[in-house]
């Protein structure tokens, strides 16, 4: 003979006690599921917030800098002979402001690439990472130019600016 389903009998019971095991509280596989969901979910949610916090202290300190490298962010007026500084990706002071006569930007490359300055048609010689050079700006009628970087790449990362001339 076979035992199947339909052969096993209950076996009889003590009073008090069921033949189905019961849940008890406290720590099972379910509660320790759900607590790792939460914990999870929570990290999560430190980290988006903590990346969210970082990209703010960059951006403010990439102000900061910029107001710096402009002289403490005060209005300046036209000067003949103003100075950028070239990192990656950016050109600081990235507004410059000249006399209708022009003068020459003066170039200090302070990144770890080498770099160079555009404004309109002109151009300076690429300059090596920690070297200096020039930009004679003469002929430009007056007006706002764009200047920057030509070096591939870097003026889509940012490397631009503008010079007013007048």
């Amino acid at each position: 003979m076979t035992v199947t389903d339909t052969d096993v009998k209950p076996a009889a019971s003590e009073p008090g006690l069921t033949s189905t095991p019961t849940k008890r509280p406290g720590f099972n596989t379910a509660t320790v599921a759900l607590a790792a969901v939460f914990i999870a979910m929570f990290a999560f949610v430190a980290a988006v917030f903590a990346v969210g916090v970082a990209a703010r202290a960059v951006d403010h300190a990439n102000q900061l800098e910029d107001k710096i490298a402009a002289g403490g962010g005060a209005a300046a007026g036209p000067s003949a002979n103003p100075s950028v500084t070239l990192t990656e990706f950016k050109i600081a002071p990235n507004a410059l402001t000249m006399p209708a006569s022009g003068g020459v930007i003066k170039i200090q490359n302070a990144g770890t690439a080498v770099h160079n300055l555009h404004v309109d048609t002109l151009a300076s010689a690429d300059i090596p990472a920690g070297a200096s050079g020039q930009l004679e700006v003469k002929g430009l009628k007056a007006g706002t130019y764009k200047m920057w970087c030509s070096i591939v790449g870097h003026e889509g990362l940012g490397m631009t600016g503008t010079v007013t001339i007048g």
